[in-house]
C-alpha cells in the first residue's frame, strides 16, 4: 500500500535522479589526500603508489574548483534558486571528466593487490578507500558527461543555487529521469501481485484518474 501516492511519480524521480556537489567531490578526493593538512589514506602507500596517487588527487583538486568556478558563466545572472539547464556546457573542455576517471583508475587499479577482509587494519582501510573513491568518483564523471552533452533525452537536468545558511560556496548539479511510468509499469508492478495505492488528491475530477495513471505507466484501474 502506497498512501500520498499522488507524489509517488515525483520521489520515485528524484530516487533514480543523480547529483554532483563540490563539497561532496572534495570530500572524496580529501579522504585519498589533503595537500593542506597532509593527510589521507594516501600517505599509506608505499612511496611510489604513494606519489601515483597524490599527482591524481592534485591534478583532480585542480579541475574541480576550475570548472566549478567557471560554471557561474553558465548561469543567468538573475538566478537564485533552481535553473533548468538545457544547453551544452563549454567550459573546461571536459578536463574534470578526464581526471576523475584517471583518478577512478588509479584507484581501482591498485585494489587488485589489497584485500577488504583483511585482518590488517590498515590494508582493510586502504582497500575499502580505494574501492569507495574510485567507484564514486567514476559514477561523478559519468553525471558530469552526460550533464555537460545532454544527448540522454530521457532525462531532464537542472542546477541548484548553494544553500545560503550552510558554507557552501558553488551551484550543485542534478538530473533525473523525466517520466517514471517505464519503472513503475516495467519494474515494479510487474513484480508485485497487488499495489494499493491512496490519496485524496489522485484525480483532477471525479472518477478521472487518466493523468495519474498515465505518470504511472498504467492504462487500466481496478
Amino acid at each position: 500500500m502506497i498512501d500520498e501516492a499522488h507524489a509517488f511519480p515525483e520521489i520515485l524521480g528524484k530516487a533514480f535522479g543523480s547529483e554532483v556537489k563540490y563539497e561532496s567531490l572534495l570530500n572524496l578526493l580529501h579522504y585519498l589526500f589533503h595537500p593542506e593538512k597532509k593527510s589521507g589514506i594516501a600517505l599509506k602507500f608505499a612511496d611510489n603508489k604513494r606519489g601515483e596517487l597524490i599527482s591524481l588527487v592534485d591534478k583532480a583538486l585542480i579541475y574541480l574548483g576550475d570548472f566549478f568556478r567557471l560554471l557561474f558563466s553558465e548561469i543567468p545572472l538573475n538566478f537564485q534558486f533552481s535553473f533548468r539547464h538545457t544547453t551544452r556546457i563549454k567550459v573546461d573542455d571536459g578536463n574534470l571528466e578526464e581526471s576523475l576517471y584517471d583518478l577512478s583508475e588509479g584507484c581501482l587499479s591498485l585494489l587488485e593487490k589489497y584485500k577488504k577482509d583483511s585482518e590488517d587494519f590498515d590494508e582493510k582501510e586502504m582497500a575499502i578507500g580505494l574501492e569507495m573513491v574510485g567507484t564514486n568518483v567514476k559514477k561523478a564523471a559519468a553525471f558530469l558527461e552526460e550533464f555537460r552533452s545532454k544527448t540522454n533525452k530521457n532525462l531532464v537536468f537542472w542546477i541548484e543555487a548553494p544553500n545560503q545558511n550552510s558554507r557552501e560556496r558553488y551551484y550543485h548539479l542534478f538530473s533525473q529521469p523525466k517520466n517514471t511510468e517505464d519503472i513503475l509499469s516495467k519494474t515494479l508492478f510487474p513484480n508485485m501481485e497487488s499495489v494499493v495505492l491512496t490519496s485524496a488528491t489522485l484525480s483532477p475530477s471525479p472518477g478521472n484518474f487518466q493523468y495519474f495513471l498515465k505518470e504511472i505507466g498504467n492504462k487500466e484501474i481496478n
